[in-house]
């Protein structure tokens, strides 16, 4: 393992090229705040009610598109969608142990990830108290941080290109930015990385587990500016551009991306550095760790592109 930290993102467990990281799941805390911090609390509320107003505006179109099509299961979900406080699986703590790494999971919702992570991303007044708060009561700047714990995946086609989606105007984080497939681990199903990325590849792209032919847990990464803690694969599959194209348009969650693109790993030495600083941080990771397995002299040309550009 090694160290590699970017303006956005920071690796903070890493594989050796070619291979998976080893990762075990420990047991940690829940996200609490107490009542000497109930100022905190009053915070996180009104940016839950912030959070609620801007998705609501950015999904009218859906919602009226719903009740014009008489959609009754999407109207709902796209409410549900809104609103609903959705219970996550929180990271309190990674810790390296020899070749691998120990996560502590507990748990936390969606109502508490809008009102620190998602808030401390635009507000830096929010963030900085969240983390003050932290450190003067435990020593831990992210105490007070819902920090769900994610998966995503670079995939690369048969071709050997990767494919990159742009996020959705309405989505909660990063609307319209480019980033690879992935999403949180969800309760009630077991807390299982590789189970949570592989459902997101079906969900968003009819990718299923038949189709990849090598899988890497390439490292976690660590979103800078909303402290938010996700695990990076690369996945290999058997599938071309054009049959992803089709499968896309047929996935359920197709949505989550208003378009796809496809990438050669020279056009990533341009792309990555143009787009940093506006791509998912993670999903910027992930491509680049891909890069570090297959093309590290590119992977090169495109770490020393970015930090020449910090």
């Amino acid at each position: 393992m090694g160290e590699l930290v970017t303006s956005t993102w920071e690796m903070v467990a890493l594989a050796q090229p070619g291979e998976s990281l080893d990762v075990r799941i420990a047991e940690g805390k829940s996200l609490h705040v107490p009542l000497k911090r109930a100022e905190l609390a009053v915070r996180m509320a009104m940016k839950w009610e912030e959070y609620v107003l801007r998705i609501g505006m950015a999904k009218q179109n859906d919602i009226l598109a719903a009740i014009q099509a008489e959609n009754t299961p999407t109207y709902r979900a796209t409410l549900k969608h809104i609103g609903g406080i959705r219970p996550l699986y929180r990271c309190s703590g990674i810790a390296l142990q020899g070749t691998g790494v120990d996560i502590h999971i507990g748990l936390t919702d969606f109502y508490e990830y809008a009102g620190t992570n998602i808030a401390g991303i635009t507000d830096r007044v929010h963030r900085k108290l969240l983390m003050d708060a932290g450190i003067a009561d435990t020593g831990n700047s992210g105490e007070y941080f819902a920090n769900p714990f994610s998966a995503c995946a670079a995939v690369v086609t048969s071709e050997g290109d990767v494919l990159l989606g742009r996020r959705s105007g309405s989505a909660a984080l990063y609307p319209n930015a480019l980033h690879v497939l992935g999403g949180t681990c969800k309760p009630p199903e077991k807390m299982d990385i590789t189970a949570a990325v592989l459902r997101e590849l079906q969900e968003e792209m009819g990718i299923t587990g038949q189709d990849i032919r090598e899988m890497h847990l390439t490292g976690i990464v660590r979103n800078r500016d909303a402290l938010l803690p996700e695990a990076v694969f690369v996945a290999y599959t058997s599938i071309g551009k054009e049959e992803l194209g089709e499968r896309w348009r047929g996935a359920r969650d197709r949505r989550e991306h208003s378009d796809i693109i496809y990438c050669s790993p020279e056009q990533l030495v341009s792309l990555i550095p143009a787009q940093h600083g506006k791509m998912v941080p993670a999903g910027e990771a992930a491509v680049c760790m891909y890069l570090r397995e297959k093309h590290p002299r590119l992977f090169q040309q495109v770490m020393n592109a970015i930090d020449s550009e910090g």
